[in-house]
């Protein structure tokens, strides 16, 4: 619900510029603040987000990532982690998005969020001028990364389509928030799952390892390959416009041992063949 969002999020906020097309509002508030909304996802920010995203970094493809560096199982002292997750839940519910109860949180303490802060400009040199420079207690937040879960599964999909990952940076909701509320939001199509009826049979679990050890058995790079981890998921897989099965699937984290690269194998649990993504 655009309205609800805009209530929620941007509050009495002054608007300097919006656009209410149908499918694709957007709207941008004096202090800095961005909220955009269409049929499958809602973003916001704040200008202090912009501060946060120089200093903690998600995406693990990028060399500059350092979320491993933050605390997960600390609560700071203007609310638990428990405490915020709810508040941002009830907020979320309000605008008519409901998610479930997985997360992992990152602790994101002003010492860290100062010690990490770094800013580049667009021909990827130092820009100190871009950083907020001192940070105090009254900045430190939570970053949240929700995922759904069907059936007491985790669920999956590719993160708009694009970004097969299986990780927290491709979470469908992720939040910033501190003592002032939610200082970025993003949600990325949320869904509300049917019941199905009959039952899923599953592969043994050796075979679908199996059909791994061949693929990379039969690799002639002289590499050798171990198994990080492997998760059963629900995968919502995209069948045509706006239209998804969820379908039981495996998927395996695979480390190249040489160079510490991982590796991501989707394996369908019922049939034990690969899923190779493809953009859709």
């Amino acid at each position: 619900d655009p309205a609800k969002a805009l209530e929620c999020l941007m509050g009495d906020a002054e608007i300097k510029e919006k656009n209410e097309e149908e499918n694709n509002y957007w709207y941008v508030g004096a202090d800095g603040e961005s909220l955009t909304v269409n049929g499958t996802s809602v973003g916001f920010s704040t200008r202090f987000f912009t501060y946060v995203n120089n200093a903690f970094r998600l995406q693990q493809e990028y060399s500059g990532y350092n979320a491993d560096k933050y605390d997960l199982d600390k609560d700071l002292g203007f609310a638990t982690r428990q405490e915020a997750f709810e508040t941002i839940r009830q907020e979320l519910a309000e605008m008519g998005i409901v998610i479930g109860d997985q997360y992992q949180c990152y602790v994101l303490e002003h010492s860290m969020l100062q010690a990490e802060e770094t800013a580049i400009d667009i021909d990827g040199n130092a820009d100190p001028e871009s950083c907020k420079g001192s940070w105090t207690e009254e900045d430190d937040s939570y970053y949240f990364a929700i995922s759904q879960s069907y059936e007491n599964t985790p669920a999956y999909h590719v993160f708009y389509d694009n970004f097969p990952l299986a990780a927290d940076e491709n979470a469908p909701v992720q939040v910033l928030y501190n003592k002032d509320g939610i200082q970025f939001l993003q949600v990325e199509k949320v869904f509300d799952f049917e019941e199905q009826e009959g039952n899923y049979e599953l592969k043994p679990f050796e075979e679908i390892t199996g059909a791994l050890e061949l693929k990379y058995g039969m690799l002639l790079d002289g590499s050798a390959y171990s198994v990080d981890r492997a998760t059963l998921y629900y995968m919502e897989n995209k069948v045509g416009e706006e239209q998804y099965e969820v379908i039981p699937v495996w998927i395996f984290h695979i480390m190249e041992e040489g160079t510490g690269e991982t590796l991501q194998d989707i394996v369908d649990a019922r049939t034990g063949e690969e899923i190779l993504w493809e953009e859709r």
